[in-house]
């Protein structure tokens, strides 16, 4: 934790929270079930998720993946969404 943000992998723990997040962010376009075979299966895609003084405040989406433009793996940010109440503690 630092200056009270807490930033960790997601769990199978986290599905409900992580669904309600990305409903909040992009809309009704999954399901917990298929956010519960992402987080088992995906291996491609690490998430994230933030707590700001244990108040849950966002998740982060990244990508790792091969491409011919790059002689090692390369990574990129496809998803970050942040509450709107918990971003002015950012710090």
């Amino acid at each position: 934790m630092v200056n009270g943000h807490t930033i960790k992998r997601a769990e199978l723990s986290n599905i409900n929270a992580l669904y309600n997040l990305n409903k909040a962010f992009n809309g009704d376009y999954t399901t917990e079930e298929l956010v519960k075979d992402s987080l088992l299966n995906n291996k491609q895609e690490i998430v994230l998720i933030a707590y700001t003084d244990d108040t849950l405040a966002g998740f982060l989406c990244g990508l790792i993946r091969h491409s011919m433009c790059y002689k090692t793996l390369h990574g990129e940010v496809s998803e970050l969404f942040v509450h709107e109440e918990c971003l002015d503690k950012v710090s």
